[in-house]
């Protein structure tokens, strides 16, 4: 379970935060706007990717005590919690620059099945 909250924190630093930092400067040039940027503006978006990505950890474990592995039901589940939080946070909002921020959070989400899916088969040949 720690593994999994570490990985979260992990994927949500580098997806989430830095990604998301990455994505509000492309949108800032892409609509004319000269780019700001401070330190602590800067801190603030890597601290939510953080909490965001333990909060989608916290989502997935939970998804994969309740939920039994029928194919593809409990990963489809998961996209679907992270589309709905996604969508949310950006209040409606679907122009292209904010289908930017769906793609970072779709490449969270599967960076972090894929490593639970090693984990767990990992576990699985040790255990053999």
């Amino acid at each position: 379970m720690r593994s999994e909250l570490l990985v979260g924190l992990l994927a949500g630093t580098v997806f989430l935060g830095v990604g998301g930092r990455l994505v509000m400067r492309v949108i800032a040039l892409a609509t004319g706007r000269p780019p700001a940027a401070s330190p602590s503006g800067t801190l603030t978006v890597l601290w939510m990717g953080m909490a965001a990505g333990v909060g989608g950890a916290v989502i997935h474990l939970l998804l994969v005590k309740f939920v039994p592995d029928r194919g593809m039901l409990r990963e489809g589940l998961f996209g679907a919690a992270l589309c709905f939080i996604t969508a949310r946070g950006l209040a409606g909002q679907f122009s292209l620059p904010a289908i930017l921020f769906f793609v970072l959070v779709g490449l969270y989400g599967l960076s972090l099945v894929i490593v639970s899916e090693r984990r767990s088969r990992m576990k699985t040949l040790e255990g053999s």
